[in-house]
């Protein structure tokens, strides 16, 4: 168990080094530029491993007062981003099978989903702890920014929720495989909007207000640098990651096209790096949003929607 633990980290790492590495080659195609490759002649793939080390042994400024606090944010926040692949990949029967029992519960999507809300706890902790206000400012935009759109991601995964009757991410896989037809299809704008709230609740573009250089310098991990700040890093891309998983287990998850199972799990794969392509291409072709934009949206648009949304399919539900 101990050898499948330290295998999956290493793996999710290498993953994310590597998304960090696709990310910025696409963004500079898009942007007709030549983007990393200087460190490998194999397209810059050993860019992100360097950046790594590079990290790993800048110098890290600590303050004077709340020395404690100011360490222990990035680390909850690491902490509680990887403590979700212990739980999604064993409840998917996905990679590892035997990483014991944390994939065993009955609502693992919320477990999931839960871990990600503990990383508020430790955006907040960054801002405060870090004794500057520009960084307490992004921290707050994060978390009022975060808490928001977790209310309309609870709002777009209840209806699935309710057809299957379960919590459990097999279970929603297994129903999507028994009815031949993904969840994507007949909720196909709930599938959107959960995009939409992915991109709000990992900080990315066109929702990176808690970021924005120009009025915060770089946001609540402004005075962050060198292994504490590749905590953040990891844990924000290790999220997008899990958010793009999640995406199509919950609305794409129809992959039983033949009986072998490395072809149903190279499917998935597949549909889980479109989601990353979109991500990236989003970040490269899209401007920011205002922080009272964002706020509309969330609360004048999405949750106003997904409210008739869930009373109408819920009648139906009642009445048939």
């Amino acid at each position: 168990m101990i050898i499948s633990i330290l295998l999956t980290i290493v793996i999710i790492l290498l993953t994310v080094a590597f998304f960090t590495v696709f990310e910025r080659k696409l963004m500079a195609s898009v942007q007709h530029r030549v983007g990393p490759g200087f460190y490998s002649k194999f397209y810059g793939v050993g860019q992100g491993i360097f950046d790594g080390v590079k990290l790993l042994f800048t110098e890290i400024v600590l303050p004077k007062r709340y020395v404690v606090g100011f360490i222990l944010a990035p680390v909850l926040n690491f902490v509680f981003s990887f403590l979700s692949w212990f739980v999604l990949l064993p409840s998917t029967n996905m990679f590892f099978k035997d990483l014991g029992n944390f994939g065993s519960y009955n609502y693992d999507l919320f477990i999931i989903l839960g871990f990600g809300s503990f990383g508020v706890l430790s955006i907040l902790l960054a801002g405060i702890f870090s004794n500057n206000k520009f960084a307490l400012y992004g921290a707050l935009r994060a978390v009022i920014q975060m808490i928001s759109y977790e209310l309309v991601l609870l709002l777009t995964i209840l209806p699935i929720l309710s057809v299957v009757g379960s919590g459990t991410l097999v279970d929603i896989l297994y129903m999507q495989n028994l009815c031949h037809i993904s969840f994507g299809w007949p909720f196909f704008s709930l599938s959107i909007i959960f995009f939409i709230c992915s991109l709000a609740e990992t900080n990315r573009a066109p929702f990176d207000l808690a970021e924005s250089e120009s009025e915060l310098v770089a946001g609540f991990h402004v005075e962050y640098g060198g292994f504490l700040f590749a905590l953040f890093f990891l844990a924000e891309y290790s999220n997008i990651l899990i958010m793009c998983f999640l995406n199509v287990i919950l609305f794409w998850g129809n992959c039983l096209v033949c009986s072998f199972e490395i072809v149903n799990f190279s499917i998935f794969l597949i549909k889980v790096l479109f989601f990353v392509y979109l991500f990236v291409l989003v970040r490269a072709g899209l401007p920011r949003y205002r922080f009272d934009s964002l706020m509309i949206l969330c609360w004048k648009v999405l949750f106003i929607y997904l409210l008739g949304f869930n009373f109408f399919f819920i009648s139906i539900l009642y009445v048939f």
